[in-house]
């Protein structure tokens, strides 16, 4: 049977240096572990010298000026070495630092938006969801898609249907708090989770994003157009918390019966007898 002490105390030293690194800054990181150096090195010199000279072992007496000598030597070769091996070392850190981060970026982030991923997306709003249960906490669940996203590639091309899904991802951030969850979950699809925000708030989030798409026009080879956007909200009552699965279906049958009514609608399922859909 392999032994995997070794390796994640191996793993587990790097990254407290990774992160001491990090939190002291290479400067001042290169400064100390060339002092250091230059320390240990003066220090064991010294040491040795004095071992031959107690010993015996030298032919006379260091003088003072030797001593200087000897001091100046051990301290020369890290002054010169030390900064040099750091200053790479260093380097290196803060470079495995930030591709280490654009990778997160990558594995969370939808690369055409900058919202959270479908993975990324849903690992949250479990997480979310568990707290909101946790400390008696609502939840509001709005899935927003774009209307007639097809026509749009069909007619002007995918190059002004990437512009529209960036824009879009733009302006939910622009209305977002820090605290809201925000993601693409599919082509056209976007989805929010207000977490402690009551329904009043969530159709304020939605009329705040209507007002920014009513007022957004977009230009493709000279050809104006506007979009518009289905919505469907859901909430969970702390009072009465329904499984996560089920506020997810809830929220996209939602959305469902506003493109079915016509697009450019807001659908809230509230949660009252099974299937009850409200307009609004």
């Amino acid at each position: 049977m392999k032994n995997l002490s070794a390796p994640m105390l191996k793993g587990n030293k790097i990254l407290k240096f990774e992160s001491f690194v990090l939190n002291l800054g290479g400067k001042r990181t290169v400064v100390l572990i060339t002092a250091i150096s230059i320390t240990l090195s003066v220090l064991l010199t010294c040491s040795i010298c004095l071992y031959f000279e107690y010993s015996n072992l030298w032919s006379s007496s260091l003088s003072r000026i030797d001593w200087i000598l000897i001091v100046a030597s051990a301290a020369l070769v890290p002054l010169i070495v030390a900064p040099i091996v750091t200053g790479h070392l260093v380097r290196m850190v803060f470079r495995i630092h930030y591709l280490q981060e654009e990778l997160q970026k990558l594995a969370t982030l939808d690369s055409l938006t900058g919202l959270l991923n479908h993975g990324a997306m849903m690992n949250s709003i479990e997480k979310t969801y568990k707290l909101a249960i946790k400390e008696q906490q609502e939840i509001t669940f709005i899935m927003m898609d774009i209307d007639y996203f097809k026509n749009i590639n069909d007619r002007y091309g995918h190059a002004a249907g990437d512009m529209v899904l960036k824009n879009f991802g733009t302006l939910i951030k622009k209305i977002s708090k820090s605290s809201d969850l925000v993601g693409r979950v599919g082509g056209e699809e976007f989805l929010a989770c207000l977490y402690g925000d009551s329904s009043l708030e969530g159709h304020s989030f939605i009329n705040r994003l209507q007002d920014e798409i009513r007022g957004t026009e977009y230009r493709s080879e000279g050809h104006p157009f506007k979009v518009t956007s289905s919505i469907g909200i859901t909430k969970m009552s702390p009072l009465d918390p329904l499984p996560l699965d089920t506020l997810l279906k809830n929220v996209d049958k939602a959305l469902y019966q506003a493109k079915r009514a016509g697009r450019n609608k807001v659908i809230e399922h509230t949660q009252g007898p099974p299937g009850q859909l409200q307009a609004s």
